[in-house]
């Protein structure tokens, strides 16, 4: 899966760190982040997009609204899928 290197920013939601942007899992799209794509925190879960600048901002509750339920189950399980890979290197790492 592609990683895209962004300069460091902060989720609008949790305060935690993004400093890159990956596709969901399944998208084989090459190309990084563009203006109006989403951006998924991985900690909180929070729902975002990018601006022009590429800076991620709060959507809209009318764009919130028109982002497809298939696309928000595919966001749920890569966020579950992550979840629980912290919690696993978090519990190897402990022993």
């Amino acid at each position: 899966m592609a990683h895209f290197p962004m300069s460091m920013r902060k989720c609008l939601g949790c305060g935690e760190e993004m400093d890159y942007a990956a596709p969901l899992p399944g998208d084989d799209d090459p190309r990084g982040p563009r203006p109006g794509d989403l951006s998924l925190c991985m900690y909180c879960g929070l729902l975002m997009a990018f601006d022009e600048e590429l800076e991620v901002r709060l959507m809209t509750p009318q764009e919130a609204a028109r982002v497809p339920r298939k696309e928000r189950v595919r966001m749920a399980r890569a966020l579950r899928d992550f979840q629980r890979a912290q919690r696993r290197a978090k519990r190897r790492a402990l022993h």
